[in-house]
C-alpha cells in the first residue's frame, strides 16, 4: 500500500531541532548559566536523537523506545514544536542534511495536489485491492501528524501504519505541516536519525 504514497527528495538543507533546558544540565552538556541565565545551548551528543532509555512514551512517529529525530525547517517551528510554555530556555541547533534523502511526503491537501496524487486510476485499485479509500486515508494520516495534540485524535492506525512504512528501504521518513507555523517538520528513523545536530544556542520561547 506504501507504493502509491508520495515520495519527493529533500536536501542538502539545514533543519533545526529544538530541546528545553534542563535547570539541572551543567557545562558537560554544553550549558553555561550567566546570573543564573543559560547563555550556551547543548553541544552536539545532546542536542540530536534522544537516547532510548529516554523514550519513555509513544511519540507522534515512535514507540517507547525508538528513536527518531524529529527535525524542522525553521527555529521558530522548532521551538513551538517543543510546546514549552512561554518565558523557557531552549537549546536550538541546526541539523545539516548534506546529501538528498528520500521521505514520503504527508503535506498535500484536498486543496493543493492530493486528486493529482491519488487520481482515478489510483482510487479504484486502493478501493478493489484493499476496500480503502486512499485519499481518505491520507488525509487521515496528515491530520495526526499535523495535530499538536495527536495523542487524543481519532485515529487509530497511524503508528501501525508508520510502522509498514519503516520496513521501506527506499525512504528515511516522513515529511509533514507544523500546526503552529507555515513550515513543516520532518521526523527520520533509519541511519539518518543520527545526524549530527550542531551549533546549539539558547533561544527563549516568546
Amino acid at each position: 500500500m506504501a507504493i502509491n504514497l508520495p515520495v519527493r527528495e529533500i536536501g542538502p538543507a539545514v533543519y533545526y531541532r529544538a530541546r528545553v533546558i534542563d535547570d539541572k544540565d551543567g557545562e558537560n552538556t554544553g550549558i553555561i548559566y550567566e546570573r543564573g541565565i543559560p547563555i550556551t545551548g547543548y553541544v552536539v551528543c545532546h542536542s540530536g536523537v534522544a537516547p532510548k532509555d529516554k523514550i519513555t512514551e509513544n511519540g507522534r512517529v515512535n514507540h517507547i523506545g525508538e528513536q527518531v529525530l524529529y527535525l524542522a525547517e525553521d527555529e521558530q517551528t522548532a521551538c513551538r514544536e517543543t510546546k514549552a510554555d512561554r518565558n523557557t530556555y531552549l537549546s536550538v541547533a541546526e541539523c545539516p542534511i548534506d546529501r538528498p534523502i528520500r521521505i514520503v511526503d504527508f503535506t498535500y491537501s484536498v486543496a493543493y495536489g492530493l486528486e493529482e496524487i491519488f487520481d482515478e486510476k489510483v482510487l479504484k485499485i486502493f478501493e478493489t485491492s484493499y476496500n480503502v479509500n486512499i485519499r481518505v486515508l491520507y488525509m487521515g494520516l496528515r491530520g495526526y501528524l499535523t495535530a499538536p495534540d495527536y495523542k487524543e485524535t481519532e485515529y487509530i492506525i497511524p503508528l501501525a501504519f508508520l510502522d509498514k512504512l519503516k520496513k521501506r528501504k527506499d525512504i528515511s521518513g516522513i515529511k509533514y505541516s507544523s500546526s503552529y507555523t507555515d513550515k513543516c517538520n520532518i521526523a527520520l528513523w533509519d541511519e539518518n536519525k543520527y545526524l549530527d545536530c550542531i551549533n546549539g544556542k539558547v533561544r527563549k520561547r516568546l
